[in-house]
């Protein structure tokens, strides 16, 4: 996308590829500040997709980059919170860079999470969710 902006003196032209960065960012905050954690909530980086440092910085956690590579998905299967995946939809079956799919690999590793589709502001930039709920085993009993 070529943007062409105009002022009185002159004429700048600048060239942006938008990203999902904003739009994951405030999901992962929203995840974060409600039922999980910056540290249970990933981005499963996808070739030429978002810069995950970028959503860390949209999600109010400047610094943090939010990648959990291919290969690393079960790293967090045994922390009972909720986790929050975001998957690039194109991440099904093999991957152009050699890792095999990540939405199946996911489904494999937590089968009792919930996929659902983001849809972006951004015309053909929607992105999936997978939320694996808590493994948690609250007893009613033990709620104040």
């Amino acid at each position: 996308m070529v943007c062409v902006r105009r002022n009185v003196k002159n004429t700048v032209l600048s060239i942006s590829t938008p990203e999902n960065a904003s739009e994951i960012g405030r999901v992962i905050r929203g995840f974060a500040s409600s039922i999980g954690s910056y540290d249970t909530a990933f981005v499963v980086p996808y070739p030429h997709w978002v810069d995950t440092r970028a959503v860390g910085m949209y999600a109010g956690r400047f610094g943090w980059d939010a990648a959990l590579w291919p290969d690393e998905l079960a790293l967090p299967k045994d922390v009972p919170r909720p986790k929050l995946f975001v998957v690039n939809p194109a991440d099904i079956g093999a991957r152009p860079d050699g890792y095999p799919g990540t939405l199946d690999e996911l489904q494999r590793l937590y089968p009792d999470g919930i996929l659902s589709v983001y849809h972006s502001a951004i015309p053909d930039h929607d992105f999936l969710l997978y939320l694996v709920p808590s493994a948690l085993n609250l007893s009613e009993s033990r709620l104040p």
